[in-house]
């Protein structure tokens, strides 16, 4: 699955900066959280790498995130997005500056059980 990166205009790559990854809840989406939210409006002010995946669509048309029993995969999905998860952050590292002391994973409801799993 696709993601975006929102870096500062003041962002260089010299320098580690802090990533805030910031996940949806149960039929939302990263952009709906995110418009909500107004974190990408903060970006250039405090100088942090952003980013607001999506989770998986069920055949409903819901988003949601599959990690633990606790919430929201009523549908018995094999998708992994721990793994997916992982693999966007291993990606961010792979072609940013990032501080790994700065990392941080935020949002609520569902994307809760993903964080904690």
């Amino acid at each position: 699955r696709p993601y975006e990166l929102i870096r500062p205009k003041s962002y260089d790559g010299t320098k580690p900066a802090p990533l805030v990854v910031l996940l949806h809840g149960y039929m939302d989406s990263g952009d709906g959280i995110n418009f909500y939210l107004g974190l990408d409006d903060l970006v250039d002010g405090r100088g942090f790498l952003f980013t607001h995946p999506d989770g998986t669509t069920d055949s409903v048309g819901k988003k949601f995130w599959n990690a633990t029993d606790a919430c929201c995969n009523y549908q018995g999905s094999k998708v992994d997005d721990v793994a997916y998860l992982t693999a966007v952050l291993d990606d961010i590292v792979a072609r940013n500056n990032v501080d790994p002391k700065r990392v941080f994973l935020i949002g609520h409801s569902n994307c809760g059980s993903t964080v904690l799993s």
